[in-house]
């Protein structure tokens, strides 16, 4: 089987998820950062994987607008979406229904919400700052849900 993996990253948390994703898959598999132009032969693919990161509430423009362009093609295969960001799993649910549109959350054979990570030193001055402001105190640095990774890997095997 052959699966495709798209994905927007700003710091890097969200590419190791996808390769540890791609590990678990036990499959062919293409990853492709949609920063990039040449978005490869993902149509070529028997199943497609598509998310990223969160930030303030949405997703990765990238992300966002590769999903708008291709909504029949995503439509017409087997698809997995996943999000990586700080907020709550508790809170993932909303997160999906704001930045996914309905259509691919209704043929979607799974959702998985995978943790984040701060990553301060590469983050700039102003993100620092909210970052600081938010949290209020201590700072939690990585939430890692890898029950949701299996999940994802399993229900798209």
């Amino acid at each position: 089987m052959r699966i495709w993996i798209g994905y927007g990253s700003k710091y890097g948390y969200t590419r190791k998820m996808v390769e540890q994703l791609a590990d678990a898959l036990e499959a062919e598999v293409t990853l492709q950062d949609l920063k990039q132009k040449d978005k490869g032969s993902w149509q070529h693919a028997d199943a497609l994987i598509l998310g990223g990161s969160v930030y303030a509430g949405r997703l990765r423009k990238e992300v966002r607008s590769f999903a708008a362009q291709n909504k029949a093609e995503l439509l017409s295969k087997p698809l997995g979406l996943f999000l990586c960001g700080m907020q709550d799993k508790e809170e993932s649910e909303a997160a999906f229904r704001t930045n996914f549109d309905a259509e691919l959350l209704s043929a979607a054979k799974v959702k998985a919400f995978l943790g984040g990570a701060f990553q301060i030193e590469k983050m700039n001055v102003l993100e620092k700052t909210i970052i600081k402001k938010v949290a209020k105190g201590e700072i939690v640095m990585e939430k890692d849900y890898p029950e949701e990774l299996e999940r994802l890997a399993e229900a798209m095997k």
